[in-house]
């Protein structure tokens, strides 16, 4: 299915005419369908929001702690459950030396 997309998406309007839309493999690839998308604007906007997106993430999740650093397997409440914890514990001791 991906290499019937790829093969489809290289094709020229023509050849898609000819053989009903769907081609494997064109004859003479283009690029002209991948430089309309591109320079849209609007999906490599998508693109770079995607990136910032993941790498503030990531770079939010760094001092919740590694399975390596604290010693924890996976799965048996290491690294972001812990952080998750200890989050929850200072809002909740917040809450109580507030009231």
């Amino acid at each position: 299915m991906f290499l019937l997309c790829l093969g489809t998406s290289l094709a020229t309007k023509e050849d898609l005419a000819v053989n009903g839309g769907y081609l494997l493999f064109p004859s003479n690839p283009i690029v002209e369908s991948y430089n309309v998308v591109l320079s849209g604007g609007v999906v490599m906007r998508a693109v770079v929001v995607s990136v910032v997106i993941t790498l503030v993430g990531t770079a939010l999740s760094l001092p919740c702690g590694w399975p390596w650093r604290t010693g924890v397997t996976a799965g048996h409440g290491g690294g972001a459950s812990r952080c998750l914890r200890r989050l929850r514990c200072n809002c909740h001791c917040q809450t109580q030396v507030a009231a």
